[in-house]
């Protein structure tokens, strides 16, 4: 059959509700291939660092970026899920908003292949996120719980470097 892609799972002793193989159908391999040759000129693998004071500490977080085109940021994530994933799980999450402020980039877009189980098949959503007013202070605010969580529990000496 022409256009249909047969996967393996690589360790058989998995366990999962899943077939031992399933297949993508042209229009889910046409999704792929519509975004690879979109994002021809993509960069992938791009190691940073977001280096700024904050109150008493010289804060250094290391951070690998998927990839970038431009001021753009792409973060690929293949899943098997039980249930469609929503905006708001990634909505949610502070490693975009890290990423926007370390690069200065003007927009963050996750692409997400889902292999939902209950159909066996792949499902590609697209969701774009832009920097906002106040995002640095939120991520900050964060940084600063957490930093007093390890400081309460006497466990600096694994995030902060002298």
């Amino acid at each position: 059959m022409k256009n249909q892609v047969d996967i393996k799972f690589l360790d058989e002793g998995k366990k999962t509700t899943l077939n031992e193989s399933f297949y993508f159908t042209s229009e889910e391999v046409s999704s792929i291939e519509r975004y690879k040759d979109n994002y021809a000129d993509i960069v992938t693998e791009i190691p940073f660092t977001w280096k700024f004071n904050w109150v008493q500490y010289n804060v250094s977080i290391p951070i690998k970026i998927d990839s970038m085109i431009g001021l753009e940021i792409h973060k690929n994530e293949y899943k098997i899920v039980e249930r469609e994933t929503k905006l708001s799980l990634y909505e949610n999450s502070i490693i975009w908003k890290i990423w926007l402020l370390a690069t200065g980039a003007e927009k963050f877009q996750y692409n997400i292949y889902e292999n939902l189980q209950s159909e066996q098949k792949i499902i590609y959503r697209s969701y774009v996120l832009f920097p906002f007013d106040g995002m640095k202070n939120e991520v900050l605010m964060l940084l600063d719980r957490y930093v007093r969580f390890c400081e309460s529990r006497n466990l600096t000496q694994y995030v902060i470097k002298d």
